[in-house]
């Protein structure tokens, strides 16, 4: 367990947005740098929020950015980070991400190299979108040849995974929570509830974003 928490870990995924997969990702490398002392680089393709929050707790985050690079130029200089860094474990996050990802890490001496699914797909496209239909069957290429494990963040999406991957190579893993940041949150002094004795509200929102 500890020679595990000392491997070099190299994270990628876009990094464009603050939700959920970027809320884990934040959660699962701040856990391995600060609490496991696992050395943890992040490769974003894009600057943003999650890029800061990185930063802020001090782990080393590269940017390789999508809107002045290609596949072609990002993939590339993938290698040549992994070479400098030499990650004992590539972990990737979203389509894109995960081709570039598992390719490099192949190239790189074949570093073992692995994928969480945060969701299913939110669309299908049609025969008039060929560029994205390739991309769906790369990501599964490589997620099939490629990586060694997908890791699906509950039971109902590693059945949906099931259907286009080998049942063995998915494992769940439920998404965590920043348990350091809640006990500082509970240590506060709340507002007493203005609703009846016995009775507890919950609020509950999602990104609100057209799908």
């Amino acid at each position: 367990m500890d020679e595990a928490c000392h491997r070099k870990i190299m994270h990628i995924a876009s990094g464009d947005l603050w939700a959920g997969a970027e809320a884990q990702l934040f959660t699962l490398a701040k856990t391995l740098h600060t609490a496991l002392n696992a050395p943890v680089t992040v490769v974003l393709l894009n600057h943003g929020l999650l890029e800061q929050k990185l930063r802020a707790v001090g782990i080393d985050v590269i940017v390789l950015d999508e809107t002045r690079l290609n596949g072609f130029q990002i993939l590339r200089r993938l290698v040549r980070i992994m070479k400098d860094v030499k990650p004992q474990v590539v972990h990737t996050h979203r389509l894109k991400e995960n081709i570039l990802g598992s390719i490099a890490a192949r190239m790189c001496g074949n570093i073992p190299s692995l994928r969480t699914a945060h969701g299913a797909p939110e669309h299908r496209p049609s025969w008039r979108q060929p560029h994205k239909r390739l991309f769906i069957f790369l990501d599964w290429f490589c997620g099939r040849y490629l990586q060694r494990r997908i890791v699906a963040v509950s039971e109902d999406l590693a059945a949906i995974l099931g259907k286009s991957f080998p049942a063995e190579r998915i494992c769940v893993i439920e998404n965590g929570i920043d348990v350091e940041s809640f006990s500082r949150r509970n240590s506060q002094p709340h507002p007493a509830p203005e609703s009846r004795t016995g009775v507890f509200k919950i609020g509950l929102a999602g990104r609100l974003v057209p799908v």
